[in-house]
Protein backbone atom coordinates (compact mmCIF):
# COMPACT_ATOMS: atom_id res chain seq x y z
CA UNK A 1 0.00 0.00 0.00
CA UNK A 2 1.15 3.53 -0.66
CA UNK A 3 0.63 5.74 2.38
CA UNK A 4 -0.84 9.22 1.93
CA UNK A 5 1.62 11.97 1.00
CA UNK A 6 0.18 14.17 3.77
CA UNK A 7 -1.74 13.17 6.88
CA UNK A 8 -2.87 14.46 10.26
CA UNK A 9 -0.40 12.62 12.50
CA UNK A 10 -2.60 12.71 15.62
CA UNK A 11 -3.89 9.23 16.47
CA UNK A 12 -7.19 8.19 18.07
CA UNK A 13 -5.68 8.73 21.54
CA UNK A 14 -4.77 12.37 20.87
CA UNK A 15 -1.06 11.86 20.36
CA UNK A 16 1.52 10.53 17.92
CA UNK A 17 4.53 8.19 17.84
CA UNK A 18 8.03 9.44 17.12
CA UNK A 19 11.32 7.77 16.42
CA UNK A 20 13.26 9.08 19.39
CA UNK A 21 16.56 7.34 18.71
CA UNK A 22 17.25 6.20 15.15
CA UNK A 23 19.53 3.26 14.42
CA UNK A 24 23.22 4.19 13.96
CA UNK A 25 23.00 3.80 10.17
CA UNK A 26 20.58 6.74 9.99
CA UNK A 27 21.82 8.83 12.88
CA UNK A 28 23.69 11.34 10.70
CA UNK A 29 20.55 11.93 8.59
CA UNK A 30 18.11 12.11 11.50
CA UNK A 31 17.55 15.85 11.66
CA UNK A 32 17.69 16.36 7.89
CA UNK A 33 15.40 13.51 6.79
CA UNK A 34 17.60 12.73 3.79
CA UNK A 35 15.81 9.52 2.94
CA UNK A 36 14.34 8.12 -0.23
CA UNK A 37 10.61 7.48 -0.26
CA UNK A 38 10.44 3.69 -0.58
CA UNK A 39 13.02 1.73 1.39
CA UNK A 40 13.41 -0.79 4.15
CA UNK A 41 13.12 1.13 7.38
CA UNK A 42 15.01 -0.04 10.41
CA UNK A 43 13.27 1.79 13.20
CA UNK A 44 15.10 2.62 16.39
CA UNK A 45 13.46 3.53 19.68
CA UNK A 46 9.93 4.94 19.59
CA UNK A 47 8.06 7.17 21.98
CA UNK A 48 4.41 8.26 22.13
CA UNK A 49 3.91 12.01 22.55
CA UNK A 50 0.74 13.98 23.39
CA UNK A 51 -0.57 16.03 20.49
CA UNK A 52 -0.25 19.33 22.37
CA UNK A 53 3.55 19.33 21.88
CA UNK A 54 3.07 20.11 18.18
CA UNK A 55 3.02 23.88 18.07
CA UNK A 56 3.02 24.51 14.30
CA UNK A 57 0.34 22.11 13.14
CA UNK A 58 -0.32 18.40 12.97
CA UNK A 59 -0.04 17.74 9.24
CA UNK A 60 2.90 15.54 8.34
CA UNK A 61 4.56 15.14 4.93
CA UNK A 62 5.63 11.65 3.85
CA UNK A 63 9.39 11.11 3.98
CA UNK A 64 9.77 7.36 3.65
CA UNK A 65 7.82 4.12 3.97
CA UNK A 66 8.20 0.36 4.03
CA UNK A 67 5.44 -1.99 2.82
CA UNK A 68 7.02 -5.02 4.48
CA UNK A 69 6.83 -4.05 8.12
CA UNK A 70 4.96 -5.29 11.19
CA UNK A 71 2.99 -3.92 14.12
CA UNK A 72 2.71 -6.08 17.23
CA UNK A 73 1.27 -9.36 15.84
CA UNK A 74 0.33 -8.07 12.36
CA UNK A 75 3.04 -8.82 9.78
CA UNK A 76 1.19 -7.35 6.79
CA UNK A 77 1.78 -3.70 7.61
CA UNK A 78 3.20 -0.55 6.03
CA UNK A 79 5.15 1.79 8.26
CA UNK A 80 5.38 5.39 7.11
CA UNK A 81 7.68 8.14 8.35
CA UNK A 82 6.40 11.72 8.26
CA UNK A 83 7.99 15.12 8.81
CA UNK A 84 5.92 17.64 10.78
CA UNK A 85 6.99 21.31 10.37
CA UNK A 86 8.63 22.68 13.50
CA UNK A 87 9.19 19.25 15.06
CA UNK A 88 12.66 17.67 15.12
CA UNK A 89 11.79 13.98 15.22
CA UNK A 90 10.22 11.78 12.55
CA UNK A 91 6.62 10.73 13.21
CA UNK A 92 5.76 7.09 12.54
CA UNK A 93 2.39 5.78 11.41
CA UNK A 94 1.45 2.15 10.71
CA UNK A 95 -1.17 1.05 8.16
CA UNK A 96 -2.77 -2.37 7.68
CA UNK A 97 -1.96 -3.48 4.11
CA UNK A 98 -5.15 -5.54 3.83
CA UNK A 99 -7.61 -2.82 4.80
CA UNK A 100 -5.52 0.29 4.13
CA UNK A 101 -6.60 1.68 7.49
CA UNK A 102 -4.33 3.34 10.01
CA UNK A 103 -3.33 1.12 12.92
CA UNK A 104 -1.36 3.55 15.05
Amino acid sequence: MNPPKKIDVIDSHGGFTIESEPPPSRLKHHSHFNLTERRTLHIGDTLWQPGRVLERGTTGKLVSYDNDSFYQTNNDVTIAMYRVPGYDYPVLIWFDNTTGKRIA
